[in-house]
């Protein structure tokens, strides 16, 4: 049901794009001027590139913000997706793809206020898949929450999270991998570039994200230098386990490289050849369905941290992600869902399909699907959550929030269970340093 609904919701999407009864505009500091389309409830500018594209030298290399378009933009289309190995969705891919969507709330701020606050969406989709428009009703949060929603694209897969050796030589950084988290950077600079053009904040920014989306937030808590690029960050179904060295992720990734024309190469051959001579479709094809860890290798009693079938993506590679956290999985809460080990089953909560919830799209929805009690309950949560925190009016996550993530209709909605387990993970990050005044809910 779930998937039938995304891809209705893809297509109605898709139509309104061209469904504008007005042109907005806006001017960037730098001169160049933007149009957009107005909608029922917000005005949107679709596309816009924010960091240089990641091609030819910058192939597999950490973004470099790009503050200022070359010239006027017709922001009325979406931009490419990245390269993905899912090619069924109806947009076009490119390597070209590092471009982000800015909603804006139709009228003006609350009295007294002169910008929105700023609300900056991190897709999900394991880091080998996904794009701005995943999540079909991010756009109605606009107007719910009373706030700007810029959602970006990062490089997913290979060409994001390629850690080998041979890629160090010639990163500025001195290391290699975690490519699609300083896109998600550039992003957030773009904003404090921008943003108060669209009369949306650079000082109130939020960035909030879902399963891989939500782990990608907690790796950039843990950089120091990421403070200033935003305010406060909500994680929803993440993963606190960030503890996979470069070396190892270098380890297990090489073998999958026998597949493309870079086989046999090494050092610098091999770099030059990843990324000058390779087919990037190639790189992204070659690599494992997914990369991301299974259930049954992650929850709390398996044994062997490094499972053997786990090529890693995020890592800890001393410059964008300085620390490790070294926590167990901490994934959605959901209903206890009872796994089968070869030990005893280990009753332990994690997330399906809880981007129905998420979305607030009952309005794309409701014409063929009636939300059940607990999804209009969630749903109501989530709003009501995200219109008070944009506003900076809490300062941590309490821990009997009540927020409920369901599934479908034969799914019973529950309350956040094991508040004192959500309790000991926020505290394992304060003590990592982490700022206590970010939002951490699981």
């Amino acid at each position: 049901m779930a998937h039938r609904l995304y891809w209705l919701g893809a297509l109605l999407l898709w139509g309104t794009l061209s469904d504008g009864w007005a042109q907005p505009s806006v001017t960037l500091s730098c001169g160049r001027t933007l149009h957009g389309l107005t909608h029922l409830n917000r005005h949107s500018y679709y596309g816009i590139p924010f960091a240089e594209p990641p091609v030819g030298p910058r192939r597999l290399q950490p973004a470099k913000v790009k503050a200022c378009p070359n010239t006027d933009l017709n922001a009325t289309h979406y931009g490419s997706a990245c390269l993905q190995q899912d090619t069924s969705f109806a947009r076009p891919q490119s390597e070209d793809c590092l471009n982000l969507d800015m909603h804006v709330p139709l009228g003006d701020p609350a009295a007294g206020a002169t910008t929105w606050p700023t609300l900056v969406w991190v897709y999900g989709g394991s880091n080998t898949g996904g794009s701005t428009n995943d999540y079909m009703g991010l756009t109605n949060i606009v107007p719910l929450a009373e706030a700007c929603v810029v959602t970006m694209n990062y490089r997913t897969g290979a060409l994001g999270f390629l850690a080998v050796d041979a890629l160090v030589e010639g990163d500025e950084r001195r290391t290699a991998g975690n490519y699609g988290l300083t896109d998600i950077v550039a992003s957030l600079e773009w904003v404090q570039a921008n943003a108060n053009a669209f009369r949306c904040s650079t000082s109130n920014v939020t960035i909030y994200g879902q399963s891989s989306g939500g782990t990608n937030i907690l790796a950039l808590l843990t950089n120091p230098a990421h403070v200033g690029l935003f305010s406060a960050a909500y994680a929803l179904s993440a993963s606190t386990r960030q503890d996979f060295s470069r070396e190892h992720a270098a380890s297990m990734q090489m073998p999958y490289l026998n597949g493309t024309v870079c086989r046999d190469l090494q050092g610098f051959a091999l770099a030059h050849c990843l990324r000058a001579v390779a087919d990037p479709r190639d790189l992204i094809m070659t690599m494992p369905d997914s990369w991301d860890l299974g259930i049954h290798e992650v929850a709390p009693g398996v044994p062997n941290d490094h499972n053997e079938n786990f090529v890693p993506l995020n890592i800890v590679d001393g410059v964008t992600v300085p620390m490790t956290l070294q926590a167990e999985y901490a994934m959605a809460l959901s209903r206890p869902y009872a796994l089968d080990f070869e030990e005893p089953a280990i009753p332990y909560p994690f997330h399906l399909w809880d981007w129905i919830v998420l979305q607030a799209a009952w309005d794309m929805f409701l014409p063929v699907y009636q939300p059940s009690t607990e999804e209009t309950r969630a749903h109501d949560l989530l709003v009501q959550f995200l219109h008070t925190f944009a506003r900076g009016q809490s300062t941590l996550a309490p821990f009997n929030d009540g927020v409920v993530n369901v599934i479908d209709n034969t799914t019973q909605g529950i309350l956040t269970p094991q508040s004192q387990y959500k309790a000991a993970r926020c505290a394992r990050l304060v003590e990592l340093g982490i700022n206590a005044s970010y939002w951490w809910i699981n």
